[in-house]
């Protein structure tokens, strides 16, 4: 929000209640059943159905809590695996204080979540615990990775996986202004997901997807069958040559129209790698989602308006200019994907932050502060690089 934030696999560990059941007897009174054994996994995945049929899901904690040297403390753990599943381990005894890591691994790549069970039982004692564990698969039926297969570049398809880099989530966002209070993004602004990459397209392809005055295109001028396409405003003619896809996925569907919100979604970047021409905010607005950057691609939705594109670039002293572009930005779901000329930049991969904010018409700086934004790599991790 700018005013006139290895595969990242983000294992989000919790530990279910599961369950507590008795197999008869008495348990041994010295182990408390209810915390003495842990398991931990499950998460965010990013799975490629395409690399090889045996993937890396991910790896789950087993845990025995009690002090070392508890007597009558042993815990066999079961990893209840069903098909399309292969931990790597399947039963362990863990005496007080050992933990162990377990690597699963699935052929399950186009499943969206998965899930399997461990159950904790005392070597010497009753009690039995179930851990039911789950993983949600971020490929699996990607908004991004359908965009990339409709711009008609078998290069894109290819390489929407590597591009990708799975981005923190549940973490509070700084507002710009240093005096409104930060807060958790809402779903809509939650960027979860994000890459860059370069795909050649010649004029003919451009003009099927965009402008071609004999045929329907595939991204006409707002709705359209694959996705709501914004051109940005002035717009440079097409032509053929390469192109960067910038894209980010959040946690809900980008509303194509709103009555009341305003929202801002926008690539920012560093086009020349030369910090002396950079943004730089004013002290009152340390957080300011653009700082660093010289060029913006910046994509607002008023409900007077609708949705517009424009292309920033920043000069000498902090002065911001609209300049003329090639760039699309196409909303689908979930996700934005913005198509760029590569000629635009002076260097071939800029390095750029991602940002959305949502706002009620005053950028969330009067009380109760209603706003709701994600720059990622946040501002004071500097901007994202990729090859």
């Amino acid at each position: 929000m700018h005013l006139p934030r290895a595969l990242l696999l983000l294992l989000a560990f919790f530990t279910l209640p599961g369950c507590h059941r008795s197999r008869g007897g008495t348990a041994d009174a010295q182990i408390p059943a209810i915390v003495a054994a842990l398991v931990t996994g499950g998460g965010r995945v990013l799975l490629d159905p395409n690399a090889t049929t045996r993937l890396m899901l991910g790896t789950i904690l087993l845990r025995n809590t009690l002090a070392a040297g508890t007597a009558n403390g042993d815990i066999r753990f079961f990893v209840r695996s069903g098909a399309g599943y292969e931990p790597d381990v399947g039963e362990t005894v863990l005496a007080p204080g050992q933990q162990l890591s377990v690597a699963v691994y699935t052929t399950l790549a186009v499943a969206s979540v998965l899930s399997l069970s461990v159950f904790a039982r005392y070597e010497l004692g009753t009690a039995e615990r179930e851990f039911p564990l789950a993983w949600t698969n971020e490929a699996a039926a990607s908004n991004g990775l359908e965009l990339c297969q409709h711009l008609g570049s078998a290069q894109l398809a290819v390489l929407w996986y590597l591009s990708a880099w799975m981005s923190p989530v549940g973490l509070l966002a700084l507002h710009s202004s240093a005096a409104v209070p930060p807060r958790l993004p809402a779903l809509l602004s939650e960027i979860r997901m994000l890459g860059a990459m370069v795909a050649y397209f010649s004029l003919l392809e451009l003009q099927g997807m965009f402008q071609n005055a004999n045929d329907s295109v595939s991204f006409p001028d707002g709705a359209g069958p694959y996705g709501f396409t914004v051109p940005a405003s002035p717009l440079s003619p097409l032509q053929d040559g390469n192109y960067i896809a910038f894209w980010m996925s959040v946690q809900a569907p980008i509303p194509t129209a709103d009555p009341a919100q305003r929202f801002q979604y926008a690539f920012v970047m560093d086009s020349d790698t030369n910090p002396a021409n950079n943004y730089v905010p004013a002290a009152s607005f340390p957080n300011d989602f653009f700082a660093g950057t010289d060029r913006w691609y910046d994509l607002t939705y008023a409900p007077a308006t609708g949705w517009q594109l424009a292309c920033k670039q920043v000069g000498a002293g902090n002065a911001v200019t609209t300049v003329a572009s090639g760039a699309r930005a196409i909303l689908r779901g979930d996700t934005l994907l913005l198509l760029v000329p590569q000629s635009e930049f002076a260097v071939s991969n800029p390095p750029f932050r991602a940002t959305s904010f949502a706002h009620q018409g005053d950028y969330g700086l009067n009380p109760p502060h209603t706003w709701s934004g994600d720059p990622t790599p946040a501002v004071a991790e500097g901007l994202h690089s990729w090859q």
